[in-house]
């Protein structure tokens, strides 16, 4: 069987995570598969892993839900579902936290993919809002990691709504300068 390396601890301004794995082709390959060719049923194996990290991490579990980054609302109507809703019900399965529906994209943006880092950080810029729903306190689930620029517009919009994003998980990392 293949050995997985160990995952990278990342630490963002003010919140600190964790990625499973660095994004080299293998984790391209199964992203590409799962968001540009509607191979949905990969991200059990994706979110079990997620989750059993989480279950690790956060084992004082009580009080602590899930957060999903949301997909764009062009996304959601290219592929038919929601990827980031769905990561997190996985990971909920096998870890056993509840998943929170209270981050809301609140405007339009561009697909970060072709985006340098500060362009990122314009584009996510006051993107988010956060309606918090009795959790006390958040793990934000997303599935790559590039410049954090989506982990920290999730932890802005948490932050203002008074809540308490505790950490992050994500599958991949790119490895590049997280600012």
């Amino acid at each position: 069987m293949h050995e997985r390396a160990a995952p990278l601890e990342l630490q963002l301004p003010g919140l600190g995570g964790i990625a499973l794995t660095a994004f080299d082709t293998s984790a391209a390959a199964l992203l590409t598969a799962i968001k540009d060719h509607g191979q949905t049923s990969l991200l059990a194996p994706v979110g079990e892993a997620m989750g059993r990290v989480v279950a690790e991490r956060y084992s004082d579990s009580s009080s602590i839900s899930l957060l999903p980054v949301p997909s764009s609302r062009a996304s959601v109507r290219r592929r038919g579902v929601n990827l980031g809703t769905m990561l997190a019900t996985r990971v909920s399965r096998q870890s056993g936290l509840p998943v929170s529906r209270g981050l809301k994209l609140v405007r339009d943006t561009a697909d970060q993919r072709a985006l340098g880092a500060e362009q990122r950080f314009a584009n996510l810029q006051g993107s988010m809002s956060f309606e918090p729903q009795g959790e006390q306190r958040l793990v934000i689930i997303d599935d790559v990691t590039t410049t954090g620029a989506t982990i920290l517009e999730a932890f802005r919009a948490v932050s203002e709504a008074g809540s308490t994003a505790i950490g992050f998980v994500t599958f991949a990392h790119t490895k590049k300068e997280i600012q």
